[in-house]
């Protein structure tokens, strides 16, 4: 269930909506209406044609403008209510404070820091792993190429001997459009040298902004925690200006948790 001031955040950003789509309708008609005049002026005063031409340009702009605002508006609404909706069952909300902006912070320059933090935060998604990382997998993938093709002895009574591998046709993790039996077979036989062969190949890889599994989760928690802080002054922000009157719009990509002020509630342990 929402907090009551989530709730009270939900309902206004619907009602923000409805009135955008009321503004830019507005605006539309306006614009529409200057066009009209500028075309009953075809023959009339140049000086009064070019008054009316200027007049449209400003109606137009401001039409695109509520009608950016309108969309953006719109999809805000429409992306905190299914968030709300694919959230697990029973997950509960909580209010979460925002962190005051500091005093020489505005929405742009807030905005411009959030915008660094999600570039940071692609970045470091799109790192390489490590070569202590790629390694530590390779050793992995060998002994799995040695283990498919362990090998069988059979017939060892009445003198007779016999043989027989695992199906070696293709190795794990891979193609399986590729043929795999011989480094299957050079697994089993020599796994080390296997192993060296493929460190070599990871040392020779340009990893030098290589991350390692928990590197990188502690980064991308780190660049999340920072990026949800921003994101709820940001919002902080907007609402500041709407209660001063002007109308500021959201942006649709902003986190709902950071727009509806709140925060999911950490799991209470079951009672025993």
């Amino acid at each position: 269930m929402l907090p009551p001031l989530a709730r009270e955040k939900l309902a206004l950003l619907a009602q923000t909506a409805l009135d955008s789509e009321v503004l830019a309708a507005s605006a539309a008609s306006s614009a529409a209406r200057v066009s009209e005049n500028l075309s009953a002026l075809r023959h009339g005063e140049a000086a009064d044609v070019e008054a009316c031409r200027t007049e449209l340009r400003r109606a137009e702009e401001v039409r695109d403008e509520r009608r950016a605002a309108a969309s953006a508006d719109r999809q805000t609404a429409v992306a905190c209510r299914r968030w709300i909706e694919e959230l697990p069952r029973g997950a509960a909300l909580e209010d979460a404070d925002a962190p005051k902006p500091e005093h020489d912070d505005d929405l742009e320059s807030v905005r411009a820091r959030v915008a660094a933090r999600q570039k940071e935060l692609r970045a470091v998604r799109a790192a390489p792993l490590s070569a202590d990382e790629l390694k530590r997998r390779g050793r992995a993938y060998v002994r799995d190429l040695a283990a498919s093709a362990a090998a069988t002895i059979s017939g060892t009574r009445g003198g007779t001997f016999g043989i027989t591998f695992a199906d070696v046709g293709s190795a794990p993790f891979a193609d399986s459009q590729t043929d795999y039996r011989a480094l299957r077979l050079l697994a089993w036989l020599d796994p080390e040298r296997l192993t060296l062969r493929l460190e070599a190949e990871i040392d020779a890889l340009p990893t030098a902004d290589g991350l390692g599994v928990e590197e990188r989760a502690r980064a991308i928690s780190e660049l999340e925690s920072q990026l949800l802080d921003l994101e709820r002054q940001e919002e902080s922000l907007v609402a500041a200006a709407a209660a001063a009157g002007r109308r500021v719009p959201r942006r649709p990509q902003a986190d709902p948790r950071a727009v509806l002020g709140v925060r999911v509630a950490p799991r209470r342990a079951a009672a025993a």
